[in-house]
């Protein structure tokens, strides 16, 4: 059969196949602008992720440890002893269970018997009935001697076996406190050792705690002691942790990238680096209580000479009215804080911070730890 051909000069059957096909590619076509839309919305989620990390790099807080609760020994609480009685019961009720119906069964031919003997007229009758109930009555009486053998028995071995359990339980909780006042000795000695600033406990406390900081990047730091006065040496990271736009997402669910002025970058910089340092010592005056005074500076990674950056002295006593500063410059201003910038904010070489009270102080004498902080 032939096709026909309608007025606008096109076969129908053709199209309609062309309909299908724009329809397909407009699905096609919808599928992929809903994929990029979000593609768009994971890459915004990734760039506010970040920047809102390095904010919170920024917010500064102070919140030293309690060691004087702390020190306080943890009183032993002795443990219910558990009542093992019921073995004694148990006990007696298994031996009253397994002689249950022996006993039973030889009443009952007793009094079978009995009946018999009452109702029997038969001379043989009576006599046999007389011989097997004797017999029967003997039976019962051994029967009855076996159980209460039985039941001493067995009372008598489950009261020892609860003495046993019961001398067990002793023991375990014994050792229990035992243990507990060791890691109570052992804990508070560890605080007064703090206490006391003994080097080894307060490397070791720093050594657990510093690394729990959480930074988004990786940090190195090299602290040396003295006499209780902690010198901090901090690798800061480079200046491309930094994003370079400003990412915002449209109502239509596209990307709008904005360059950041080039002073924006810097400013950001370096108020992320005086965070670092400052969130480092925060941490070890909040944790190691004989430091009442540290130095800090940080080094940067992107030149082979390993320039200073900014130099802060720390007193224990100016770290609360820093972090109750409205931002991070303004809690460097409130510290012994030094750097040096151009009219771009971008951080100039100084000369790297030694403490005046190590000036006479021999190398061998000064003790390190290096600490790797990851993300």
């Amino acid at each position: 059969m032939a096709n026909h051909i309608n007025g606008t000069g096109y076969n129908t059957a053709l199209r309609e196949l062309g309909g299908e096909k724009e329809t397909v590619f407009s699905e096609q076509h919808r599928f992929r602008y809903v994929d990029q839309e979000e593609r768009w919305r994971q890459e915004y989620r990734q760039h506010q992720a970040v920047e809102n990390q390095l904010a919170a790099v920024k917010k500064l807080t102070y919140d030293p440890v309690d060691y004087a609760s702390l020190v306080i020994r943890t009183p032993w609480k002795d443990q219910p002893f558990t009542d093992f009685s019921y073995l004694v019961a148990d006990a007696q009720d298994q031996v009253e269970k397994s002689y249950f119906f022996r006993v039973i069964k030889r009443i009952a031919i007793i009094v079978a018997l009995f009946v018999v003997l009452v109702i029997g007229a038969n001379a043989i009758v009576l006599w046999i009935t007389g011989v097997l109930g004797a017999a029967v009555a003997a039976s019962l009486y051994f029967i009855v001697n076996d159980k209460r053998s039985a039941l001493e028995k067995a009372t008598a071995e489950a009261q020892f076996e609860v003495e046993r359990l019961e001398n067990e339980e002793k023991k375990m909780n014994e050792q229990a406190k035992l243990v507990h006042e060791q890691s109570e000795d052992a804990r508070v000695s560890e605080i007064e050792k703090l206490l006391d600033g003994d080097l080894s406990a307060v490397i070791l406390r720093l050594d657990n705690v510093l690394p729990k900081i959480g930074f988004p990047f990786p940090i190195d730091i090299d602290i040396e002691f003295y006499n209780n006065i902690p010198l901090a040496r901090v690798w800061l990271p480079n200046r491309d942790v930094i994003p370079r736009n400003i990412c915002e997402l449209l109502p239509s669910g596209r990307l709008k990238y904005t360059e950041k002025e080039l002073r924006d970058i810097n400013k950001q910089y370096l108020e992320l680096c005086t965070a670092i340092l400052i969130q480092i010592m925060l941490v070890i005056y909040a944790h190691i209580p004989s430091f009442d005074r540290g130095y800090i500076y940080g080094v940067s990674k992107e030149e082979l000479q390993n320039n200073c950056l900014i130099n802060i002295t720390l007193e224990r006593e100016s770290l609360t009215a820093a972090c109750q500063a409205a931002n991070v410059l303004a809690a460097a201003q409130a510290l012994d804080t030094q750097f040096e910038c151009d009219t771009n904010l971008k951080l100039s070489p100084i000369e790297a911070v030694r403490p005046a009270e190590w000036v006479d102080v021999e190398r061998k004498d000064i003790r390190g730890i290096n600490i790797k902080i990851f993300k």
